[in-house]
């Protein structure tokens, strides 16, 4: 063995030894003094070169292991609906059955387990289910439903799905017909108060007319009373220009009373027809204003509930569970690409896993 010196750090030492008549250089180790053993390239090669029966075998049983199951496995296709939540719209917006974050727990709580359980009662062959995942996206009111599972059993996860969508419609279809009802209660309630403004309406209508022939009997009295109260001062001026004695004398102080009398009777009659008459006209158009203005307030809200029964969407499936076209998860393609670089990987462990049980047997016969 003869060593030679490099450099003041690093040493080589080799070994002359003979191999069928050729002289071989075999390097042992570098020994260094100053910095961390380091590990040629070209040796690992030479590992790799010399083992390479392992490498490819392991490379290549894993490479047929993943082909075998790229064609042995089963394609999975994923199954799926939609539930549209049931709402109607007011001025305020959308108004839902029941908040879409409850629908979605109560799917994910009760109704998947129920569905499962039942399923699996049914068929008992079944060791297990796939999961049915529930998701809401936000500020929707869709719930989406997916499982997946292999073509044979698309039977038993539709009917699954059916199942799901069929629970929530009956759940919904409870919480609907109290709505229609509730709104159906309102809209003959407030028919009802319009009927009885228009009747109220019709009287206004009434007592306005009964007021316009009030008028024209008091304008027919006012009249008859001028015309008496002309007649009388007429009788009195004749009267007073023949008194002469004591009893014509008082029978014009009574004809007096009589005209005062009438004067003050027409004045009455007079402020009757001026104000009286005219403030229950007034009084009586404002009535008749209020009624209308009311009428138009009922209609208007006869039109809101007519147009929230129109708009009463009920709680369905927007479309019935198929199944997807296209197969999900990994194709087979990749699961071959996958095994390949597995194999490869697997294959140069298992090298130099070999190549350092051989070295560290080779030291331990030495030592012995």
């Amino acid at each position: 063995m003869e060593t030679q010196r490099l450099d003041d750090s690093v040493s080589v030492r080799y070994l002359k030894k003979d191999q069928e008549g050729a002289e071989l250089v075999q390097y042992l180790r570098l020994e260094s003094t100053d910095r961390d053993d380091e590990i040629s390239l070209f040796d690992l090669w030479l590992v790799l070169v010399n083992r390479k029966v392992l490498l490819f075998t392991v490379a290549g049983v894993i490479l047929l292991l993943g082909i075998l199951q790229a064609l042995t496995i089963p394609s999975k296709y994923q199954y799926h609906t939609a539930i549209e939540i049931g709402m109607t719209r007011n001025s305020e917006g959308p108004v839902y059955f029941e908040d879409p974050g409850t629908v979605l727990s109560k799917i994910n709580k009760s109704y998947i387990p129920q569905v499962m359980a039942e399923t699996m009662a049914l068929n008992p062959g079944f060791n297990s289910l796939n999961k049915i995942k529930a998701s809401l996206e936000k500020n929707s009111h869709v719930i989406f439903l997916e499982v997946k599972s292999v073509e044979k059993d698309e039977e038993i996860y539709i009917g699954m799905l059916k199942q799901i969508v069929a629970l929530i419609e009956a759940d919904h279809g409870r919480i609907s017909a109290i709505w229609e009802k509730d709104l159906e209660l309102s809209k003959s309630k407030v028919e009802h108060g319009i009927i009885r403004l228009q009747d109220q309406e019709k009287l206004f209508h009434a007592q306005n007319k009964r007021i316009d022939e009030k008028a024209q009997l008091l304008l027919q009295r006012i009249n008859d009373v001028r015309q008496s109260l002309a007649e009388s001062i007429k009788t009195r001026q004749s009267a007073a220009k023949k008194v002469n004695t004591e009893g014509k004398a008082l029978a014009l102080l009574m004809m007096d009373n009589d005209l005062r009398s009438s004067r003050e009777q027409l004045a009455g009659l007079e402020e009757k027809h001026s104000l009286g008459i005219q403030n229950s006209r007034e009084i009586l158009a404002n009535q008749i204003a209020e009624n209308q203005r009311k009428q138009l307030e009922a209609k208007y809200e006869l039109s809101r509930i007519e147009i929230e029964r129109k708009n009463l969407l009920h709680t369905r499936a927007l479309s019935r569970p198929i199944k997807h076209n296209d197969p999900v998860g990994p194709s087979k393609k990749l699961i071959v690409i996958g095994a390949l670089f597995a194999g490869i990987f697997m294959a140069v462990f298992a090298v130099f896993i070999a190549e350092f049980l051989s070295k560290a047997r080779d030291y331990a016969n030495k030592q012995a």
